[in-house]
């Protein structure tokens, strides 16, 4: 009976221990779970908060670009009138040179001659620099400015010497 006492008294205080130790493995459990409930909303708050961030840095980068689109549309629209007034500067040049053709001598008409046809293909030129420019793309715009400034340079100076004596527009041309 002493054994029988004895194991009963064990399964006893086996029995008071887990009572004490079941629940407290019960709230463990639910600590876990809410903390795991915790987690999750501050990932999904972060996941928000970051989504925010992304949508506010893609608004961003879209108006640098719609800025940098405007600015090369300006740019571009800004070398065209450039372009466009050099025409008419050179449109009336040739027009005053075929004036004063018909009242010059007949030795200063193959000069004239000369310097007018020289000009008109400079107007076909630029002609074609202004379509280019037209078309141009951002990928070569560094490259058509850079040309398009060569051509209009070229045809200021070319308008200078023009402006001079017909007799001294071919000097000094290679």
């Amino acid at each position: 009976m002493k054994t029988t006492k004895l194991t009963f008294l064990a399964v006893l205080m086996c029995l008071f221990t887990i009572s004490f130790t079941l629940p407290s493995c019960e709230s463990k459990t639910e600590r876990a779970a809410e903390n795991v409930e915790d987690e999750k909303e501050d990932v999904q708050e972060a996941q928000r908060d970051a989504q925010g961030n992304v949508a506010e840095e893609q608004a961003e980068l879209d108006s640098a670009r719609v800025d940098l689109a405007e600015a090369w549309m300006k740019e571009r629209e800004d070398m065209r009138m450039e372009l466009q007034e050099e025409r008419v500067k050179l449109d009336t040049k040739i027009n005053d040179l075929e004036t004063d053709m018909k009242a010059a001598k007949a030795d200063a008409k193959e000069d004239y001659r000369k310097a007018i046809a020289d000009l008109r293909e400079e107007r076909r030129e630029m002609d074609a620099k202004t379509d280019r420019l037209q078309n141009s793309t951002k990928a070569n715009w560094e490259e058509t400015k850079a040309d398009v400034r060569q051509t209009a340079d070229r045809v200021e100076a070319k308008l200078k010497k023009a402006g001079k004596d017909v007799k001294d527009y071919f000097k000094g041309d290679n």
